[in-house]
């Protein structure tokens, strides 16, 4: 009998060099996962409910399509301008700095305490302490447009922080394509898309394409698209570039700027980098930068801070730097853009909300002592409760001495004829027999 042939000769590639991307497509070719989510009858009775708590968004082309300005109700539009900060950092700030991008990802987005008919709360929910160091806010979940709701929108824009949707496209099955459509010479998403970030009241879009064209030649109508959406915005208003499709149509995260991601980095207003960068891909960004007359602040390095875990399945989550990077030690790639002068994107800072218990019955949670720990450098409780297998991870020996705000820019608060505030947090505790917590 004949050996039975290799895989490379019946024409399969090579395991070791496939990439994890093109791994699962492969792997659903060969044993398509079942679709057991809900229907789309389910999912637009679930937007419909979620409408009238503030929260918009849209699953597929043809609800973008279908939406018009007609059809807002005034609880879903933000209400307050953006606050116009001034350009210089607080006195005291000593050294070099990074500007900083948050990506929100809570849990999956459009929670009921982001309504603004808020429930009461027993515990404190991820809210940001930190504005002052954060310049640009990103609302992000896994929906094809997610509109950032107006709590959030009015938040940011209180405290001088731009506010992002995300447009996303994780899949082929949306018919990435219809990306393209004209309408009188106008791509129909872009002009709806920009007439959503207006009627909506934020500041732009986050453009997250994570799959392949159909064609190779579109790539070309891609940066278009980008040039056509950041006309149809306006300068008061950005378009950021998310690290993933190539020139090449592949999704290939090239953790930096390159000739493969140069095109739309340049047509769009920033670049959101991959997390799995190194010292030497900063090195080779400058370099790309310059010879094409782009702002390297312009360039925003992602750190995950989901890195930092070591019980997470499938493959290792890395980030700079690539031995323990992320969570309590975020500042220390902080430090290391300031000094380059790239600027930062900070990926799940809700981190400290998910992976540590959010009760606060017995005065501050274990989470927000963690924030506080990623933020400000404060000590760590010893028993952290999360369920990280390797020893204690996130009690390092640097986190203290490199907290995010001692390299993020931290912007003065108010203006010269603008300042308010009532001394509180995000959440106050309210008198009830629950002793309960809201917004």
């Amino acid at each position: 009998m004949a050996p039975f042939p290799k895989l490379d000769s019946l024409g399969f590639p090579d395991w070791k060099k496939i990439g994890w991307h093109a791994g699962k497509k492969l792997r659903d070719v060969l044993n398509p996962p079942r679709d057991t989510g809900p229907t789309r009858e389910e999912r637009r009775a679930q937007r419909l409910r979620d409408n009238l708590k503030g929260f918009v968004y849209f699953d597929d082309f043809d609800e973008v399509h279908a939406w018009n300005p007609k059809d807002i109700d005034p609880i879903q539009v933000a209400n307050t301008p953006l606050l116009e900060r001034s350009a210089a950092q607080v006195y005291d700030q000593k050294g070099p700095t990074t500007f900083v991008l948050l990506c929100h990802d809570y849990t999956g987005g459009y929670h009921d305490y982001e309504s603004v008919r808020a429930p009461l709360l027993e515990d404190k929910l991820y809210s940001c302490n930190h504005l002052q160091c954060v310049d640009t806010f990103v609302y992000f979940s896994h929906k094809l447009v997610c509109v950032p709701p107006p709590t959030w929108t009015n938040t940011m824009h209180r405290n001088g922080v731009k506010a992002l949707g995300t447009f996303i496209i994780e899949s082929e099955k949306l018919q990435i394509e219809r990306m393209f459509e004209h309408n009188r010479g106008e791509f129909i998403i872009a002009q709806q898309l920009a007439d959503i970030a207006n009627a909506y009241g934020f500041d732009g879009w986050l453009l997250n394409i994570e799959a392949e064209l159909p064609k190779a030649m579109e790539i070309i109508q891609l940066n278009r698209f980008i040039e056509s959406l950041k006309l149809l915005l306006g300068p008061e208003r950005s378009v950021a570039w998310y690290d993933a499709l190539t020139v090449d149509n592949e999704v290939d995260y090239q953790n930096g700027l390159s000739v493969k991601n140069l095109p739309f980095a340049l047509a769009a207003d920033s670049l959101f980098t991959n997390y799995k960068w190194t010292e030497k891909k900063l090195d080779e960004a400058r370099i790309v930068a310059e010879r094409n007359g782009l702002d390297i602040a312009k360039i925003h390095f992602g750190v995950d801070l989901w890195a930092q875990n070591t019980n997470m399945p499938g493959p290792p989550r890395v980030t700079f730097p690539p031995k323990g990077g992320g969570g309590t030690n975020t500042g220390l790639a902080l430090s290391v853009l300031a000094d380059r002068g790239f600027s930062t994107a900070i990926f799940g800072p809700a981190w400290t909300h998910e992976h540590f218990s959010t009760s606060s019955a017995n005065g501050p949670s274990i989470a927000e002592k963690v924030e506080g720990a990623v933020w400000k450098g404060l000590p760590l409780p010893d028993r952290l409760g999360c369920d990280c297998r390797k020893g204690r991870p996130h009690h390092t020996t640097e986190y203290q001495m490199n907290p995010i705000v001692k390299y993020a820019r931290e912007f003065p608060v108010g203006t010269s004829s603008y300042f308010e505030t009532d001394f509180q947090a995000a959440f106050e505790r309210v008198a009830s027999s629950e002793d309960q917590v809201r917004v």
